[in-house]
């Protein structure tokens, strides 16, 4: 079989052609391509919304302080006294008024204290509370909270062992040492480091760009 030369006007019709992309059109079809790198680009797209506008519907400033909310965690333990009340014992030895699926309500009212023999007595809704931890010294390496004290309301002794563990409905990822709100300070650092990885590939960028373009002259 003999070759035979194909004019140029046929071969120009038989060639694919398909559309010219960019420079930045050819990266972004290269990086769709790569599902690492997308996920990781939704990542951190997810983590910069929650940055930037997640504090605006915590309902608190990173800085708001709550004394007596403090060291409160994400997830407690209530124990319901009665009448539909349930309180948080603290692990400092104080009750917190609590609703049933885990929301914050107030501090219970102290009226009376007795530190020689360790009995903290409240008052909530008409009902004298009692908190007795004269027990936790001697159950100190104790690891339930429970196993630290007694509790009596009018005078009767509740059964302490008798709760159930809830969400802190109040703050999401509870409370520190001062009461601020953890969840709103966690958004506000995330804030934080993404301006600081930001500006420092900005000055890299700049720093860069202008040591090379001298180098290059």
């Amino acid at each position: 079989m003999e070759w035979e030369k194909i004019d140029k006007v046929d071969l120009a019709a038989a060639e694919t052609t398909r559309k010219s992309l960019t420079y930045w059109q050819d990266v972004w079809r290269r990086l769709r391509q790569n599902v690492l790198a997308m996920c990781g680009l939704l990542v951190i797209i997810i983590i910069a919304l929650f940055a930037i506008f997640g504090p605006y519907f915590t309902g608190y400033s990173y800085s708001d302080q709550t004394i007596e909310w403090a060291n409160i965690p994400p997830r407690f333990e209530i124990t319901h006294i009665g009448n539909g009340d349930y309180i948080y014992v603290h692990k400092e030895y104080k009750l917190l008024g609590v609703t049933e699926n885990g929301e914050l309500t107030r501090e219970l009212v102290e009226i009376k204290r007795d530190m020689m023999k360790q009995l903290n007595t409240y008052e909530m809704d008409g009902k004298e509370v009692v908190l007795d931890y004269s027990i936790a010294k001697a159950n100190n390496t104790a690891t339930v909270m429970q196993e630290k004290y007694n509790l009596l309301v009018d005078g009767v002794e509740i059964n302490k062992y008798d709760t159930k563990m809830v969400n802190n409905k109040t703050y999401i990822l509870g409370t520190d040492g001062l009461g601020r709100d953890l969840w709103t300070r966690v958004l506000y650092g995330a804030r934080i480091s993404l301006m600081v990885g930001l500006i420092a590939s900005l000055v890299n960028l700049f720093i860069g760009v202008l040591y090379g373009g001298i180098a290059g002259y």
